[in-house]
């Protein structure tokens, strides 16, 4: 190992030195410094390894460790550096254990070979501009060789780590060693997790959600899909489709709805994504006290009405030139809290439709389809009735707001509820209609 360190130092150009090294000393640590047999003695040796780590650092500081620790820029890397060799030294402690060694290939092999594409022209990923395409390659080769030298390859490791390693996060040597770990208890629940977090990476990074909505939507999908894959297709088709439906047409829209500017502009925010999937959180909840599959319909029924008054209200109005009021059916200006039209409540009706299909992940009849697809119906009315009523709506410089401004004119309702409120009432609405009649 010291041989090879020192060939590096001194034949090959500073910024390869910290992956060479990233990569043979965790390489020869896990394969021949420790195995099963010397585990107590490792672990009892524990504390003394750190501190001749420390001392090696004060001894030959310009031979081997600030290179490592120096990037081309000359900039320190000390947070990487220390969860690199926590994470490594960390092996005994485990006892060696086979599935932590296999998550250690994938930190050692690679996220140590990923680190080589930034010398290299490669195509950025979509979903973390810092990471490359051939990045992710590099990750899915270096684990593998790096398990088979280990003893064993398992290829599903393999890919959980190529997508963890770039999943945009303080520390990529935590994060690809967790995802890896974890997917050996449960891999397709880690899978589709990674696939998620680059999903809303994306959606970020095309300002279709604010930071703090991609991460609170993280948080919002990874408890569906830890309680139910039903819930989850449900409430993530109702958030694509969202983001999509928002989008359409956006410059009418723009001139119709005169407070919507900063949602179009910067994405949707945690409150709005929190506001649509508070129903259908607290249905799960219900669901793990009680193992009662109907909650699971009323999470998906709810997430149904979402996406239902979503479709009416964004495509409604850039859609149709006639709205109407949901009692008198009345005309009534188009883009007033809760106006409908004939093409918002096809769309809706579609949207419905869309999110009832959920059921065929388990499909145990027709039943609950039409079910949803009655509540979510009877929810976005609801929605309709509700912004009509009580929430203000008022026509300023030919648009609509729906919040008082200076200049703007009364045209419908009084300032009780937000639209972030409305849409919690109407999912609950729909949400109980499950619960109470299913």
């Amino acid at each position: 190992m010291i041989i090879v360190l020192s060939i590096s130092v001194i034949m090959l150009p500073q910024r390869y030195i910290r992956k060479i090294t990233h990569i043979v000393t965790g390489f020869v640590f896990i394969n021949y410094f420790v195995n099963p047999e010397q585990c107590p003695l490792i672990s009892a040796l524990y504390p003394g390894i750190g501190l001749f780590i420390y001392l090696i650092c004060l001894i030959i500081p310009n031979f081997i460790f600030v290179p490592i620790l120096l990037s081309k820029n000359n900039k320190p890397y000390p947070f990487e550096i220390i969860t690199y060799f926590a994470l490594v030294i960390a092996y005994p402690i485990f006892k060696c254990d086979h599935k932590f060694g296999m998550s250690l290939c994938a930190l050692i092999g690679g996220d140590g070979l990923a680190g080589f594409s930034t010398y290299f022209k490669s195509k950025a990923l979509p979903s973390n501009p810092q990471k490359t395409i051939l990045g992710v390659f590099l990750t899915l080769f270096g684990t593998i060789i790096c398990q088979w030298f280990y003893g064993d390859i398992n290829i599903f490791s393999a890919l959980v780590a190529c997508l963890g390693e770039s999943i945009p996060a303080i520390s990529d040597n935590f994060t690809i060693t967790l995802l890896t770990y974890l997917s050996f208890y449960s891999p397709y629940k880690v899978f589709i997790m990674t696939i998620l977090i680059h999903i809303s990476s994306f959606l970020m990074i095309k300002r279709k959600l604010t930071k703090n909505g991609a991460i609170i939507s993280i948080f919002i999908l990874a408890f569906h899909l830890y309680v139910s894959y039903k819930a989850l297709l449900a409430f993530f088709g109702f958030g694509i489709l969202g983001v999509i439906a928002s989008q359409f047409r956006k410059q009418k829209r723009l001139q119709i709805e005169k407070t919507i500017s900063t949602e179009l502009k910067l994405g949707r925010s945690a409150w709005q994504a929190f506001d649509n999937s508070i129903a259908s959180i607290i249905c799960l909840i219900f669901y793990l006290i009680t193992k009662n599959e109907k909650f699971i319909t009323a999470s998906v029924a709810a997430s149904a009405e979402c996406l239902t008054d979503t479709f009416g209200s964004d495509l409604g109005c850039v859609l149709s030139n006639r709205t109407y009021h949901p009692i008198t059916f009345r005309q009534v200006k188009t883009g007033i809290n809760g106006g409908i039209s004939i093409e918002g409540t096809l769309s809706g009706f579609i949207g419905a439709l869309i999110i009832c299909m959920c059921v065929f992940v388990d499909y145990k009849g027709m039943r609950e389809f039409w079910w949803i697809f009655f509540a979510a119906i009877i929810g976005s009315y609801s929605d309709s009735l509700i912004g009509m009523y009580l929430q203000y709506s008022g026509e300023y410089d030919n648009g609509v707001v729906t919040t008082p401004i200076d200049g703007s004119v009364s045209i419908g309702g009084i300032n009780f509820f937000s639209n972030g409120a409305v849409n919690v009432v109407a999912s609950f609405i729909s949400a109980l209609v499950i619960i109470i009649f299913y």
